[in-house]
């Protein structure tokens, strides 16, 4: 029992810590809180992707109380209802709810701490509110220039707490929790236990471009059971049909096109895909891949990829044809994104997926990867020269 108390103090003392070091003066009691458009949450000062227009934000709109709010945070409920036709194909996006004073505390894994504190009420110091969730209980949202990580009880974004705190590390809390990280850290918003143990993940390279305001593609992370049910909402949001992919799965394996209800409950539930987190996310039609080879903050090739099957996946492991396109006639807005991309995650060596939108023109950015292929798949030659390039550049070889 005395090391309970003992853990159980030192853990009080630690969020008392970071609350009393952080204020934000909260609502008036009974005041509605107002929704907060994008260009909010967006840093004014940074350049901004060219993304399609989205719908105007009614800010007078009062959002439910975090503790009245429905017990799913329903994407329907958090977009903003638009005609599709203002919004040139672009669906609308997610809103942020503003939600309690920096007081309380959110435990991630902490189920075990529960019930001492139901059995020594008094260590909990005066107007400290915890909130115990598991990691199953957390979604993630994604847009350019904006993210949401939210709990699903009460639909609360993470960085409306004073202080998020990690108890314990059951599956897949590490997978996850550099994406988690990288929004509060966005927002200004303390952490404790971490940075030790948080790996990159797609997820967490999508809200960091995000953040950077590049045009990724709109993408939702749901705990497993609500993702099987939420095909009506996902699909309200991104478009029919839309991409569901593995986090962890790469060169194009378990990533599928969902057309309907029951194809997107077939794929969750798939014994096979037990161990798996999926992302969902908007697919963006068009005419092939381009793989953008970054060495020193510098495109070096450009390499069209394209299914000769009828496919949505274009990687040429699974038979895509490639073709290399002359970097002197290229998009510039393609160079310059890959360029922004790979400063944004701080890489040296990148290979950026990049798709146009075949309606609008507009591009969006798939995917950084920090070791693309060089000795294995379409132009083998031609990137090792480029390789070759960058080290006599990087090492000041003669």
């Amino acid at each position: 029992m005395n090391g309970a108390v003992e853990f159980l103090q030192a853990t009080l003392l630690i969020l008392l810590t970071a609350v009393c070091t952080i204020r934000r003066a909260a609502p008036e009691p009974g005041t509605a809180f107002r929704a907060q458009d994008l260009a909010d949450l967006a840093d004014p000062a940074a350049p901004v992707a060219p993304v399609a227009p989205v719908a105007p934000v009614d800010r007078e709109r009062a959002r439910p109380h975090p503790e009245t709010a429905p017990a799913f945070a329903d994407l329907a409920d958090l977009a903003d209802p638009a005609d599709p036709a203002d919004l040139s194909g672009q669906p609308a996006l997610p809103r942020r709810r503003r939600a309690t004073p920096n007081s309380s505390v959110l435990v991630l894994n902490g189920e075990a701490m529960t019930w001492a504190l139901d059995a020594l009420p008094d260590l909990m110091p005066l107007g400290v509110d915890p909130v115990f969730r598991g990691i199953e209980e957390i979604a993630f949202a994604v847009a350019p220039g904006w993210t949401r990580v939210y709990e699903t009880v009460s639909g609360r974004d993470l960085a409306d707490f004073g202080l998020v705190q990690v108890a314990t590390f059951p599956r897949p809390t590490a997978t996850v929790l550099s994406a988690i990280s990288a929004h509060l850290r966005a927002a200004g918003r303390p952490t404790t236990s971490t940075s030790a143990v948080a790996a990159p993940s797609k997820l967490y390279q999508l809200v960091r471009l995000a953040h950077a305001d590049l045009p990724v593609p709109i993408t939702y992370a749901l705990p497993r059971e609500q993702l099987r049910d939420s095909y009506d909402e996902l699909s309200s949001v991104l478009g029919a049909p839309f991409v569901l992919k593995a986090l962890k799965a790469t060169g194009g394996r378990l990533n599928f096109l969902i057309h309907d209800e029951e194809e997107l409950r077939q794929r969750v539930e798939d014994p096979a895909h037990a161990n798996e987190l999926f992302l969902a996310q908007r697919y963006v039609p068009h005419n092939g891949t381009f793989r953008l080879l970054v060495f020193g903050n510098e495109v070096r090739l450009a390499i069209h990829r394209c299914a000769t099957d009828g496919s949505h996946l274009t990687n040429t492991a699974r038979g895509a044809h490639a073709t290399l396109f002359d970097l002197a006639t290229f998009d510039r807005v393609a160079l310059e994104t890959a360029v922004r991309a790979t400063k944004a995650l701080g890489y040296d060596i990148a290979g950026i997926n990049l798709v146009q939108d075949r309606t609008t023109g507009e591009w969006s950015l798939l995917e950084v990867t920090p070791t693309p292929a060089l000795a294995t798949g379409a132009f083998v030659a031609e990137k090792l020269e480029a390789y070759s390039e960058y080290l006599r550049t990087r090492l000041v070889v003669s």
